[in-house]
């Protein structure tokens, strides 16, 4: 069976709220399977192991190649896992054996104590719930589980010398706390190397260790106690053999029992990228070593863990009598106690035909799979007719001996749930830390069942027990109750989702989203993306692929459509659909409301990250970590609603709104050649930072007409290019880029008639991004980069009434979007008029491009940057410290490995500077890590400040020495993204001047001089940076102005005098930057 063909190209974590279905009742959907690659480069750090599994492997595999993946898995697994249950059960069930032979005579065990040591056993296992379950997330669950098998085996060895009760009781619980490991391990490895089809027979063929493993050693039991007698008792052979057995199965645990498929030695790389793909799609993720609270909250509130919990604790009440106590039981039938021994073999058998039985039959016929829990319930109901027998009958002749055998034999049906229970658990339930904490709290009513009902077992009552077969039968009924519960409800709400999948057309998920959704470990309250998955095709507006429509080829770009999909939830905006045409908002409402829906269901634009869209369909978005506000205030706080301290951010407040048409428009004719200069100038400065299309593929298309180009874009190329021109001042370039912005904004509205296109989100960033540079927008939608285009474009649909049309597959193609050779052609720069280049007179190396290399960068540290300012600095969030640390870990690591995978031949010195796109890629870089630190520094969270400040100290020299090189170099060309990064750690330099030691005042107080003479030869490309360079000068000035010894150095006289030249203007709005050249002029260069 071939699969279809998709191709798979990035991999994120972040936010996608996918549920899978409550599988117990609904049958699991056959997805097509995945055929395509994933490249190593595009896979992040959320992604673990599983995802690099997948790399470089295509997974377009044929049903043989499957079938003998799971073959070979379940000839190597379960015979292991079989083993390791197994002798667990025969370890713990021993003490059974032991009491139908001479243990309670030679212990001296009176009253309830023999029925102590059955219970104590669990309390072990309550006790070890916990640290167990934590060491199989956090290390090598194999291995854990081998250690845990082997120290058992040295415990069962111990039990061969007590002499009594305590000392009998005491090896009890530390059997139960090494076992405690197992059933949550066993349950692991089950659920990530097989679907959720295949989990409930793997789990009764495992389970059949607990039925078949007794069955053997009973009769070497019954070989120990007929031998002659011995001055060491027959029970504590038992106990000899069990612990040598054990210690053995241990070492075979630990050597082949993996922790996941996408690690496990024995499976090829390609049977691991297999293994892999499988599990992904199921959508219960694979293994996380991060422990996260939320999810244990999550865990906790959820109705199924209680009703599972229950479910196993009245199950665990049948599971008593022939584990424990039917030994003594069939001595009250007249048999000896050797003998009896040999007369528990049928409960065993009963339990392994139970077990074969019910998980064949949940597993193969495809009508039954959805009702696993009404077979439990029937199994519920012959236990409790065998414990209504066994307490009404008297056992008078030997054909009732035969009879009440029968029925005692019967009850071993009940152990079959066991196994079932354990799939119900492995398979709705989703996140590695949630499936723990799930199985914590399953685990803690196991065991608290297994104290509890043993006592019900008076010893005063051997060998009939009618407390405790009464006990069995009322917790029995309970059994069935929250079987038929747990149905029902996971009939509704599979149904609700039925509904809800049948109102929501699909959203285009495809194959690759599918498989990356899966490595990501997300919960089941949180992961939609199974529940959704169409069934069928559900008219004309599903884009999903049809058995007879492959999907398109994806390319490495398809990163960016992830990217996409995700600011819509983040944005709360609905994805596609069809809506009637929406009013416009007149006016912005209080900006805490959460996202307002309109009559059609379709959000306005507003989220609960304070984004506010205005009767223009422009959003407003102001933080004081923008380049237009002061970046040192107490509540550094980029998502703040508040208006900025001088002005409402806009330089221009006459500028033309994005989405309104001018009603008198001069068309504008570019001459040739200043069109060829416009270009020239765009692509040489700020082509990868914000562009999908490199130049060559662009110009190609535009002699064409082809797909990567539309009028719209050139007018917003040409807007942009206006900004790099030399020879014309501030004013001219910014009249100039209005004209052809406006042209661009009459283009819009034809753009928008037709499906929107890369064009469409291509001349959108950029017109977003000239917003930025002029101050209409904060820095936040810089960082937004690459998600910033889906996020305009969604907006302005909505406010304009439009539905939005960005498909959800573009299909491109890696050789029309981007020309790779680029990426080694030497960068030459640009100048407009026919003057030698000054660079070539003083010696300048030209660099290779890296062009498509850095777009790819820039777009994942975009990620890391936004996710930064999200968890950090978003308002409303109180993080404790342990969270903020947490948090700062986890981006820390991300931003280690990110640098670890950035090409050497990149990162290169300072001299000479690299392009500006590769320029920029390193400051965004190293301002990433003041924004990471800044807030423990500033609140000072952390006993280890120190280290935090000396690491932004480090990484603001480094990008200091960038930025002077660049200036240099390029006479101060730098794009906006650049500016932000020197404003950020011009910022923490300023936090320097209050340090304690000296030279490190000194060298914050040299470089922010610097700073201010590299943002103000950058004020000729982005304006808005006035009122940073304003901020900048008046923090400086104030700290130094507080300290004698900065005022009286050569660094401190240069900034007084600055800001006695330019601090003196009543507001920052009135800073003209020629005042600052004029200054310079006097001063030098700084």
């Amino acid at each position: 069976m071939s699969s279809q063909s998709t191709e798979l190209t990035s991999v994120s974590s972040v936010g996608t709220e996918n549920k899978p279905r409550t599988n117990h009742d609904e049958e699991a959907m056959d997805a097509p399977r995945l055929g395509q690659i994933l490249e190593a480069d595009d896979i992040q750090e959320a992604a673990d192991d599983a995802a690099r599994a997948l790399a470089g492997q295509n997974l377009d595999y044929a049903d043989a190649e499957k079938h003998g993946l799971v073959k070979k898995m379940d000839w190597i697994l379960m015979p292991l896992l079989c083993f390791g249950a197994g002798v667990a059960l025969v370890d713990k069930t021993a003490i059974g054996s032991a009491a139908t032979l001479t243990l309670l005579t030679d212990l001296h065990l009176v009253g309830s104590q023999y029925s102590w040591t059955v219970s104590i056993y669990f309390f072990g296992l309550l006790v070890g719930a916990y640290p167990a379950n934590f060491l199989l997330q956090r290390y090598h669950t194999g291995r854990v589980a081998g250690v845990a098998c082997t120290l058992w085996g040295a415990v069962m060895l111990g039990t061969m010398g007590v002499k009594d009760f305590p000392q009998l009781a005491s090896l009890r619980f530390l059997l139960g706390l090494f076992e405690s490991a197992l059933p949550s391990a066993y349950t692991l490895i089950t659920a990530r190397f097989y679907t959720q089809e295949e989990q409930p027979w793997r789990f009764s063929l495992w389970g059949l260790g607990n039925t078949i493993l007794p069955v053997p050693f009973i009769l070497m039991f019954y070989g120990v106690g007929q031998a002659p007698v011995h001055h060491i008792q027959p029970w504590r052979w038992i106990y000899c053999l069990m612990g040598l057995f054990s210690i053995t199965i241990g070492f075979l645990v630990t050597v082949f029992l993996p922790d996941k498929p996408s690690t496990c030695w024995w499976l090829t790389p390609r049977q691991r990228a297999i293994a892999v793909e499988r599990i992904a799609r199921q959508q219960t993720g694979i293994k996380s070593y991060v422990f996260k609270w939320w999810q244990v909250k999550e865990a906790l509130l959820d109705s199924k863990t209680w009703l599972l919990a229950l479910m196993w604790a009245f199950q665990q009440s049948g599971v008593v009598i022939p584990n424990n106590f039917s030994g003594i039981i069939i001595k009250r039938f007249g048999f000896s106690g050797i003998d009896s021994l040999l007369l528990t073999i049928p409960n065993w058998a009963m339990g392994m035909i139970g077990l074969i039985v019910i998980g064949w039959t949940c597993t193969h016929l495809q009508r039954l799979r959805k009702v696993k829990t009404l077979f439990l319930a029937g199994n519920a109901v012959i236990v409790i007719v065998s414990g209504v027998m066994l307490c009404l009958y008297q056992g008078t002749s030997k054909q009732d001996e035969a009879v009440g055998l029968a029925f005692l034999a019967i009850l071993g049906v009940n152990s079959a749930g066991y196994p079932i229970i354990l799939s119900l658990i492995g398979q709705n339930f989703a996140g590695a830390t949630k499936k723990q904490a799930v199985m914590v709290v399953t685990y803690t009513f196991y065991c608290v069942s297994n104290l509890a009902i043993p006592q019900s077992f008076k010893a005063t009552q051997a060998p009939k027990y009618q407390d405790g077969l009464i006990t069995v039968i009322v917790c029995q009924s309970g059994y069935i109750v929250i079987c038929l519960l747990f149905y029902f409800l996971a009939q509704r709400e599979n149904k609700r989702r039925d509904r809800l999948q049948d109102c929501e057309p699909s959203v285009g998920d495809d194959e690759r989203a599918t498989v990356l959704a899966g490595l990501a470990d997300e919960t089941d309250k949180r992961n939609l993306r199974a529940p959704l998955r169409p069934l069928r095709q559900r008219g004309p507006y599903s884009s999903s692929p049809s058995a007879d429509q492959p999907a398109p080829t994806r390319s490495d770009e398809g990163l960016l459509e992830d990217r996409m999909r995700r600011v819509e939830e983040m944005l709360g905006l609905p994805p596609l659909r069809r809506s009637r045409r929406i009013t416009p908002q007149t006016s912005n409402e209080e900006a805490g409301h959460e996202a307002d829906q309109s009559p059609t269901g379709v959000s306005s634009g507003r989220s609960k990250y304070r984004l506010i869209v205005d009767h223009n369909g422009n959003i407003v978005y102001h933080g004081v970590t923008s380049l237009s506000q002061g970046a040192d205030q107490p509540d550094d706080d980029p998502m703040s609603t508040a208006p900025p301290p001088s002005g409402d951010g806009r330089v221009d407040p006459s500028f033309v709104p994005f989405f309104q048409a001018l009603a008198a428009s001069k068309h504008i004719t570019v001459a040739p050649e200043i069109g060829d200069a416009l270009l020239d100038c765009y692509f040489c400065y700020s082509a990868p930072v914000f562009n999908w299309v490199t130049k060559t593929v662009f110009l190609r298309d535009m002699a064409l007409s082809g797909p990567f180009f539309s009028e719209f874009l050139l007018m917003t190329i040409y807007a942009s290019g206006t900004r790099m021109i030399d020879g014309l001042g501030e004013h001219e370039r910014q009249a100039q880029g209005d004209l052809f912005i406006r042209l661009a904004r009459e283009m819009l509205s034809k753009e928008l008639e037709g499906p929107s296109k890369i064009t469409t989100v291509q001349g959108l960033l950029l017109m977003s991004g000239r917003e930025c540079a002029v101050g209409n927008t904060s820095q936040g939608w810089a960082f937004a980069g690459l998600w910033l285009a889906l996020s305009e474009l969604r907006t302005i649909s909505l406010a304009l009434g439009r539905e939005p049309t960005f498909p959800p597959q573009l299909g491109l193609d890696p050789s029309r979007i981007a020309d790779f050779e680029d990426d080694s052609q030497p960068w030459t720069p640009f100048y407009v008029d026919s003057r030698n280049c000054p660079l070539s007179l003083v010696g300048y190396v030209y660099q290779p491009n890296h062009i498509v290399t850095t777009f790819r960068l820039l777009a994942r540290l975009c990620e890391i940057v936004h996710d930064i300012i999200v968890q950090l600095y978003s308002p409303g969030t109180h993080l404790t410290p342990a969270q903020r640390v947490t948090i700062v870990a986890r981006a820390r690591t991300r931003l280690e490995k990110y640098w670890h995978d950035f090409p050497e031949e990149m990162k290169g010195p300072t001299e000479p500077s690299p392009p500006p796109w590769v320029f920029t890629c390193q400051m965004l870089y190293h301002a990433s890590w003041i924004l990471l630190y800044r807030p423990l520094i500033g609140q000072q969270v952390l006993k280890a400040v120190e280290r935090h400040v000396r690491t932004c100290e480090a990484h603001s020299v480094v990008a200091y020495q960038l930025a002077a090189s660049f200036s240099r170099t390029f006479e101060g060309k730098m794009g906006y993204l650049s500016m932000y990064c020197a404003f950020v750690s011009a910022t923490f330099d300023i936090l320097l001047l209050k340090a304690e030691r000296l030279d490190t005042q000194l060298g914050a107080l040299s470089r922010l001089k610097s700073w201010l003479a590299i943002l103000s030869k950058s004020a000729m490309q982005g304006p808005s940076i006035r009122r940073s360079i304003h901020t900048i000068s008046e923090s400086t000035f104030k700290q130094v102005a507080q300290d004698p010894i900065l005022t009286s150095s050569d660094d401190g006289q240069w900034i007084t005098s600055w800001h006695a030249a330019t601090g003196i203007l009543s507001s920052p709005a009135g800073f003209d930057v020629s005042d600052a050249f004029d200054f310079f002029e006097l001063l030098g260069p700084a």
